[in-house]
């Protein structure tokens, strides 16, 4: 077994959990612990991402510190370049959703003025669209200056 091929699964266990944690961390979390928002302080990349110090850590054991390094590098080299790669690839074949912060922020404001437009039609008041709310993204206030 050659120098390079004994060392490839170690890149190769690096570069997957690189590329797994890029593509999880654009996945909040959802739930809820009390009045806290999971979705709000973690991702699903915050679970992969501790494997790539038991990759390093297996790698320096086996083949020492400077092997390691070595191993580490060329294993993140390879991440990101998948990285860049991949997430269109996995989009163009409908594997994963591309939606940005300000979609999921539009979503929710949405969603949130339609449950207020049903208490409203439940509790009998005008929601005809002569109401000063309208649904385009924009929050109003009469707070804001």
């Amino acid at each position: 077994m050659n120098s390079v091929s004994r060392y490839l699964p170690f890149v190769a266990a690096m570069a997957l959990v690189v590329v797994a944690s890029n593509i999880l961390v654009q996945f909040p979390m959802q739930g809820q612990i009390g009045g806290l928002s999971l979705a709000d302080i973690l991702t699903w990349g915050a679970f992969t991402y501790p494997f790539s110090f038991l990759v390093t850590d297996l790698a320096n054991r086996r083949y020492g510190p400077t092997v390691a390094r070595r191993i580490v590098f060329v294993g993140f080299m390879t991440a990101v370049i998948c990285s860049i790669l991949v997430p269109p690839f996995l989009f163009r074949h409908g594997l994963i959703e591309f939606e940005t912060a300000a979609d999921r922020q539009h979503t929710q404001q949405r969603r949130r003025l339609q449950r207020e437009a049903v208490v409203r039609a439940g509790k009998g008041e005008s929601g005809g669209e002569g109401d000063a709310e309208e649904d385009d993204g924009v929050e109003h206030r009469a707070d804001q200056r």
